[in-house]
C-alpha cells in the first residue's frame, strides 16, 4: 500500500541521488515499496538489484512483476552502495560478515536501518580500517543500548543516527 509518507520518503530518496554519480544499487529489502525506488532509480540511470536471499524470497509472481521493472542480480565486485533492510530471522543474522565483505568491491557504501544483528558489526570495523568499505551509515547498532563498537564511533567515515520509527 502507498501512503503519503511512503511518498515523502520516495522524494527524499531520490532528491539525494541528484548529486552523486551511481550506477548500481544493491537493495537488501523486500516490501511494499520496493517498486517505487526501483522506479526512482531508474530515472536517474541507477541499475537495482536484490541480493540472492531476496530474490528467493519472492513469489514468482514478485520476481516476474520486479524483473519487468529492469531489476537484476548483481554480484559483489559490482555493488557501490548496499542498502540492508529485511527481516530479523535465521537466516538473515549477519547476512553481511567477512566472507560477504571479502567478496565487495573496494570502496562500498553500507546503509543499514534494519535490525542491527544483520551486519556483524566487529567484522564492520576490520573492512572499514581496511578501507575495503568506504563509509557507514546506520540507524540502529550491534549491541545498543548498551555498547556500541568504540571503532565504530570514533571512526571519520561512520555516519550514525538515531532509529525513530516516525
Amino acid at each position: 500500500m502507498i501512503t503519503k509518507q511512503n511518498l515523502i520518503q520516495l522524494k527524499l530518496f531520490t532528491s539525494g541521488l541528484r548529486d552523486i554519480h551511481v550506477k548500481f544499487i544493491s537493495n537488501v529489502v523486500n516490501g511494499y515499496d520496493t517498486l517505487l525506488y526501483v522506479d526512482a532509480c531508474d530515472s536517474r540511470g541507477i541499475r537495482v538489484s536484490h541480493t540472492p536471499d531476496v530474490d528467493n524470497a519472492l513469489s514468482c509472481y514478485d520476481l516476474l512483476k520486479e524483473q519487468t521493472h529492469g531489476l537484476r542480480w548483481i554480484g559483489e565486485q559490482e555493488r557501490l552502495y548496499l542498502f540492508v533492510n529485511v527481516l530479523l530471522n535465521k537466516n538473515t543474522f549477519h547476512i553481511l560478515n567477512a566472507p560477504q565483505l571479502s567478496m565487495m568491491k573496494e570502496g562500498v557504501i553500507v546503509v543499514n536501518t534494519a535490525h542491527s544483528r544483520r551486519i556483524n558489526g566487529p567484522v564492520l570495523v576490520d573492512t572499514m580500517e581496511d578501507e575495503k568499505v568506504k563509509a557507514v551509515g546506520l540507524d540502529i547498532f550491534e549491541g545498543e543500548p548498551n555498547v556500541i563498537h568504540p571503532r565504530l564511533l570514533s571512526h571519520p567515515c561512520t555516519m550514525l543516527l538515531p532509529h525513530t520509527d516516525a
